[in-house]
């Protein structure tokens, strides 16, 4: 992979890590302090993410697949740009006024119980926009290759949040004040962000106006489209259980599901950084139509995606008895054990298949992508449905999972048959391999009769047995020159 590719991707990853770690550090010690308060913050927050693919109506990879070809002109971008921001403002009018005339409605049919949430349903509506305004520069940014911008500002609302959190809990301020500084922070992120771009890029907006022939209307109204499918049922499939788990078990069990949620998601920053990186040379190389480039970073990336997960999966795990002896409200947390193994076992079903949404979302057949991301989204709430009455949290969990697991065995397949590439190779496969021996060597035994040592030592054995197994066999040529650079930087240094 290109060496500046990487280092974006790295220090991206770095930034996020620093984020979760702050992270990590609020959800052990602060957001178990009010279980019920974080499970509102989760609700509200992913409704909000849940409406953003309905707002944007389609349009931000519009403006990651269709730049390539306005990118050599200056004067073809900003017109092009100032098109697809009329199509975010437009969507952004048409969602505050169908909001303010069903909110009522809203309330009385989902909310009737909660009158806290009836006073607070409100911020859905500002949070929403502001969250598509920040969709849409970050997406600006993807296509300079600069991901890390934006991930720094979402790694400050990992300090800024924990602190507005516990003056509520403590009672410094009113539970309504979080919702407010969550607007705050988003107005402050967008116009830094702006700011960056104008000052690095050149970033400037044309007069709104809708697409024209010049711009491949027609191809890019029916792309739109499609992504608007696949991002709804991108949002159903990975956001509805929330409300679905609110709605059904109440704040307090959104809330531990929420922690679980977090914690997983931190086993995939890595994979969402190459994520991020890879998602512009998809598009381009998928413009250019070099088929043979494109199956190179699709077998790479499933292999630089699967490593760093597995392996924080596997400190998850090994770490649990340690979390659980620091947090608060232990027995309750402790309930998340199972939904958390669920939802980890998804987040290495998505890395392990690389890159599947970007060769399918900037190809020819981006249609499947939207059709295969509704079937999910159907699946997902069908099983939430049935499961979270019975098992609570874990049944949200094990619906994520199954629906993670089907939905990128069949892109694979549809790969497969469409483009006769794959994301595996005899590499993955051994990696995999080593991965699960290094574990379940490990997690059966006894080592220490402490338990919090017990788990300290497993993380520090999984770690030195994974990573110099892994060094040793050459399974992965990108991560061998990385520890080999990083290596010599540190004898130079210590010289």
């Amino acid at each position: 992979m290109l060496h500046s590719s990487r280092k974006e991707s790295i220090n991206t990853s770095i930034i996020f890590f620093v984020g979760v770690a702050i992270g990590i550090c609020s959800t052990i010690f602060i957001y178990p302090k009010d279980l019920e308060l974080y499970g509102f913050y989760g609700f509200l927050t992913n409704t909000a993410s849940l409406l953003v693919p309905f707002v944007s109506l389609g349009f931000s990879s519009v403006l990651i697949k269709y730049f390539p070809a306005h990118k050599n002109s200056t004067e073809s971008s900003k017109r092009f740009f100032g098109s697809v921001l009329f199509h975010f403002v437009l969507g952004i009018t048409l969602f505050a006024l169908l909001f303010i005339l069903s909110y009522d409605w809203i309330k009385t049919k989902f909310l009737a119980e909660d009158s806290t949430f009836h006073q607070l349903f409100l911020f859905v509506l500002p949070i929403t926009i502001l969250y598509v305004m920040y969709e849409l520069l970050s997406s600006y940014c993807i296509n300079f290759f600069k991901t890390s911008p934006p991930a720094l500002l979402t790694s400050l609302m990992k300090v800024f949040l924990p602190t507005i959190f516990l003056c509520c809990v403590y009672g410094y301020v009113e539970k309504w004040f979080l919702p407010i500084s969550i607007c705050l922070f988003y107005i402050l992120t967008i116009t830094l962000l702006f700011q960056y771009l104008k000052r690095k890029h050149n970033f400037s907006i044309e007069i709104l106006t809708p697409l024209n022939r010049n711009f491949q209307s027609k191809d890019i109204y029916l792309f739109a489209f499609f992504n608007l499918l696949g991002g709804t049922g991108s949002a159903l499939a990975l956001r509805l259980d929330s409300f679905m788990l609110t709605s059904m078990s109440g704040t307090e069990a959104n809330g531990i599901f929420s922690l679980a949620y977090f914690i997983s998601n931190a086993s995939y920053i890595p994979a969402t950084s190459i994520n991020s990186i890879l998602d512009p040379k998809i598009a381009r190389l998928s413009f250019d139509k070099e088929s043979e480039s494109i199956e190179k970073y699709y077998k790479k990336s499933a292999i630089l995606m699967f490593i760093p997960s597995v392996w924080i999966c596997a400190c998850i795990l090994f770490g649990l008895p340690i979390l659980f002896e620091i947090m608060p409200n232990q027995e309750k947390v402790m309930l998340m054990a199972p939904a958390l193994v669920f939802l980890l076992c998804s987040r290495l079903f998505d890395a392990v298949t690389g890159v599947n949404h970007a060769i399918l979302s900037y190809s020819n057949y981006y249609k499947i992508e939207a059709i295969l991301m509704l079937i999910m989204a159907g699946v997902n709430i069908a099983l939430n449905y049935f499961l979270i009455p019975k098992y609570g949290i874990t049944g949200a969990a094990i619906s994520t999972c199954i629906s993670v697991f089907l939905f990128n065995f069949s892109k694979s397949i549809y790969i497969w048959n469409a483009l006769k590439i794959q994301p595996f190779s005899f590499s993955l496969l051994k990696i995999i391999g080593l991965s699960a021996i290094c574990f379940f060597s490990l997690y059966f035994i006894e080592i220490h009769s402490n338990s919090i040592f017990n788990s300290g030592l497993k993380v520090f054995l999984f770690t030195s047995l994974f990573s110099l197994s892994l060094y040793s066999l050459g399974l992965s040529l990108d991560y061998n020159q990385y520890f080999d650079t990083k290596r010599a930087q540190l004898l130079k240094f210590l010289k």
